[in-house]
């Protein structure tokens, strides 16, 4: 039986602050959820581009309903007056009228994107909870203000609730990616993670090591720098995720023997996102018979972790502490 879904009233009340001709503009007010009184949420953004009526279709269910476009970095903020768990937005691909879901997490207090993993605590009595909309390749989906337990005492419904659409403007100072192509040869090296040794191949390009970003993945697997993996087709953007992110393998990883010599590498063109934060301009990465491949040092310096290197013994140290 198809759920039944209710759009939440959206507000748009225009309210000028001069301070560096930022307007904040109120997007969203609620006062309940569920038959719950909740106490003055709001949710206004720093800048509004336009704003819209739209019928919006979002994994299978059709909203007729505003949508709201923001300049890429706009802000978030989530005035908050009463309320114990954080506020929840969903990240979502979406090409024309057709949304869909991608990752779904919670805002915290510090202005970081959580998902699933752990308990993300409670937040104090009239916290003010902000979010930078960084990235221009999704849209964003925001959830009802509730005040049940994320991911735990939520009503079913509730996850399914919408408060309002968000698309984020293209940032019109990005330039393609230049493609190039380059020689690649198969170069071993040792991993020591933790300790452990764990021999991998890599592709020696211009003098520089490039590791597969699933032999990286890989090597990592439950360490606290865990991470997962994923593609999203409409996008074209890599995503790699920490924060309690379970790496899904393959079978294809750290494989010896398996890569071939002299192979041709060609930059890759796909954005790639950590956290759902862009990093394709801090990043450079090759393309090789359909794998991405990255510097360690480069991903390190993305994820947290530091390197180091001993060229006796063809060894990178990953340093977890």
């Amino acid at each position: 039986m198809k759920k039944s879904f209710r759009l939440l009233t959206t507000v748009a009340l225009l309210t000028c602050a001069m301070c560096f001709n930022v307007y904040a503009q109120t997007i969203v007010t609620q006062d309940s959820y569920m038959g719950e009184k909740l106490t003055d949420f709001k949710i206004e953004v720093t800048e509004l581009a336009s704003k819209s009526t739209e019928v919006i279709n979002y994994d299978g269910e059709t909203y007729s309903t505003v949508v709201y476009t923001v300049p890429q970095g706009a802000r978030l903020t989530f005035q908050i007056d009463k309320l114990d768990y954080p506020p929840m937005l969903t990240m979502a691909s979406y090409k024309g009228e057709d949304w869909k879901m991608v990752e779904r997490g919670v805002i915290l207090s510090d202005g970081t994107y959580y998902t699933a993993g752990r308990d993300p605590g409670e937040l104090e009595p009239n916290t003010q909870v902000f979010y930078d909309l960084k990235d221009a390749s999704y849209g964003y989906v925001l959830g009802p203000i509730s005040p049940y337990k994320y991911n735990s005492d939520m009503p079913e419904s509730g996850g399914e609730t919408v408060l309002c659409f968000i698309k984020i403007a293209g940032n019109k100072n990005m330039t393609p990616v230049k493609v190039e192509e380059k020689k690649a040869s198969v170069t071993s090296v040792n991993l020591n993670v933790a300790g452990k040794n764990i021999p991998t191949e890599a592709y020696n390009i211009d003098g520089s090591s490039y590791f597969m970003l699933r032999d990286v993945a890989m090597a990592l697997k439950g360490t606290q720098y865990e991470f997962s993996v994923q593609y999203d087709k409409d996008a074209d953007k890599i995503i790699t995720t920490t924060g309690g992110s379970k790496y899904q393998a393959t079978g294809s990883e750290l494989k010896i023997g398996n890569k071939q010599n002299n192979a041709t590498a060609k930059t890759t063109t796909s954005n790639y996102s950590h956290d759902f934060v862009k990093q394709s301009a801090n990043v450079t990465g090759y393309n090789i018979a359909g794998n991405n491949y990255y510097k360690l040092r480069d991903l390190g310096e993305i994820m947290g972790f530091d390197i180091e290197w001993n060229s006796g013994t063809k060894t990178i140290s990953i340093n977890l502490n």
